[in-house]
């Protein structure tokens, strides 16, 4: 049975979480940091990576599996890249910075690196990528996690979904925003389903027996499976590679469960680069080159069965312009969340 739908302006949910975060002791800027990136998940639709989150994130504060403030040790840094060790603190925080950082590199030197050990939940990587493809530069996030995904033909968890993101500078046009999991779906996504009462597609997850299932709770007692097959599996073996082994942070079954452990960081790893266009051809001509490119995609003889053409991250884009005016839709369930973590802090929910 669906529940109703309750709808919020964006600016008034960013408050209300970022006071949340503060009553445990999260600074005013690190508080905003955290709340931006999860209500601009919710403004692009990935309503699984947005305040659905911070019941979640509230309880690792509390209980310590996410530091309070924001420490980062650097560990190696050069001209073109550095490694951090986030100390468990906010993953939204980190991130953010080092995508910052990445971009100074990039603009010093061509391009930027920044890998990141002992790490906790960033959320959307879409919103670093972004931040890099408003500034004409481009932007790529690559992020393990805790074991939730099968390799390719096995019944047991060693990925997590692993996420990649790249964001492409363009002209007139709107930029390129790509941001994936190897996974067919994100586990958040499932537990949202679940929270929802809602079932999920077949295809997205196997139960506890390798059976393929469409109950949410069976799958996220099973395991999630990569997209595409053996091909998904490849990449996010490579983003394995690159966010955890490259950052030395954990691996697979090395790391801690977030969703079930929140006295712990996870210690999840992360991947953060830049890369200044201009360095290679002029910004103009790429970003013509880039707006010429999606005209000539969206001008394609339109299949059967759709509408249009679209890039990766239009649809979210036309979300958010949509979700600015009219508000962002909360289900029941997630309302009821926040009203709690609000009672408790003694922070006043928006009227959901």
């Amino acid at each position: 049975m669906s529940e109703q739908i309750h709808t919020v302006h964006a600016e008034e949910l960013g408050q209300f979480c970022a006071a949340l975060f503060m009553t445990e002791g999260v600074p005013e800027d690190e508080a905003r940091i955290t709340a931006d990136v999860l209500v601009e998940a919710n403004l692009a639709g990935m309503d699984s990576h947005g305040v659905s989150r911070v019941a979640a994130y509230m309880e690792r504060l509390r209980q310590g599996g996410n530091r309070r403030v924001a420490r980062v040790d650097v560990l190696a840094d050069f001209p073109a890249g550095a490694t951090w060790d986030a100390n468990g603190s906010l993953g939204q925080v980190v991130a953010y910075r080092a995508m910052r950082a990445a971009m100074d590199k990039a603009r010093n030197v061509g391009v930027g690196f920044v890998a990141i050990r002992r790490n906790n939940h960033t959320g959307a990587n879409a919103y670093y990528v972004r931040m890099a493809a408003e500034e004409g530069l481009i932007g790529l996030a690559a992020g393990n996690g805790p074991p939730m995904m099968a390799p390719w033909g096995s019944a047991s968890p060693f990925f997590s979904t692993n996420p990649l993101s790249f964001g492409v500078p363009a002209g007139e046009e709107r930029p390129i925003i790509i941001d994936m999991a190897t996974s067919v779906s994100a586990r958040g996504k499932i537990i949202l389903a679940a929270k929802n009462g809602m079932e999920i597609p077949l295809g997205w997850a196997v139960d506890e027996q390798g059976n393929d299932t469409q109950a949410p709770e069976a799958a996220l007692k099973g395991v999630l499976l990569p997209f595409g097959g053996h091909k998904g599996y490849a990449v996010a073996v490579m983003v394995e590679v690159l966010a955890g082994l490259l950052s030395g942070a954990g691996y697979g079954p090395t790391m801690n469960e977030h969703y079930r452990r929140h006295d712990v960081p996870v210690n999840s790893g992360n991947l953060f680069a830049a890369v200044d266009v201009s360095r290679f051809v002029p910004l103009g001509e790429f970003r013509r080159g880039v707006d010429g490119m999606i005209q000539g995609i969206h001008s394609g003889r339109v299949r059967p069965g759709f509408e249009e053409i679209l890039l990766p991250g239009e649809r979210e884009a036309r979300t958010r312009e949509e979700r600015l005016r009219g508000g962002i839709p909360l289900s029941g369930a997630v309302c009821r969340e926040l009203k709690e973590e609000g009672r408790r802090c003694g922070v006043t929910a928006p009227a959901f």
